[in-house]
């Protein structure tokens, strides 16, 4: 990880703003206004509380929330593909596309014809949502399974991509 950076990965400004977060070290570019994010190497609570107790206590996503990914569980005990076993979306998948409906709707956005890559997409519910109202949508996200079950379920294009490793950009791939 990188402790300082001294300019721009967009634009090359020199005008940039280190965020420290729970999880990531984020640089917000003033002029471009791009942000650029490292994953920390250690978590705030991974210095409180041994990582093979937090394991051990709590429920598995509870502790993929609260420590990193160092590959011991898999994809299935995080993400969520029991959701598309349902024809309803849960509540909480429901409340998210009202906020970001709401959100294009407070700045008088308008979907039709646009191009929108959903990065992290989850089952793809916010994408599908998008794509009902006239935009064209591209949904990545870290889980094969999800990926597989997003393409059978919603007519959105989806791919695997792990925004952590996969250094390339998307362009030509997916955009």
């Amino acid at each position: 990880m990188t402790t300082t950076q001294v300019a721009c990965f967009v634009c090359g400004s020199q005008d940039v703003d280190k965020v420290n977060t729970f999880k990531h070290v984020a640089w917000v570019c003033n002029d471009c206004n791009s942000v650029t994010h490292e994953k920390k190497r250690r978590y705030f609570t991974e210095y409180l509380v041994p990582r093979a107790v937090a394991k051990r206590l709590l429920p598995p996503k509870a502790f993929l929330r609260l420590f990193r990914d160092t590959g011991d569980f898999t994809a299935s005990d995080f993400y969520d593909t029991q959701s598309f076993e349902s024809t309803d979306a849960l509540g909480w998948r429901r409340s998210e596309v009202e906020q970001v409906l709401d959100q294009l709707a407070s700045i008088d956005f308008d979907l039709k014809g646009k191009r929108i890559l959903d990065i992290s997409g989850g089952p793809g519910h916010v994408a599908a949502a998008l794509q009902k109202r006239g935009a064209t949508v591209t949904v990545t996200e870290f889980s094969a399974e999800t990926v597989q079950r997003m393409a059978k379920h919603y007519p959105v294009q989806s791919a695997v991509f792990d925004y952590t490793h996969d250094t390339k950009l998307l362009r030509g791939r997916l955009i």
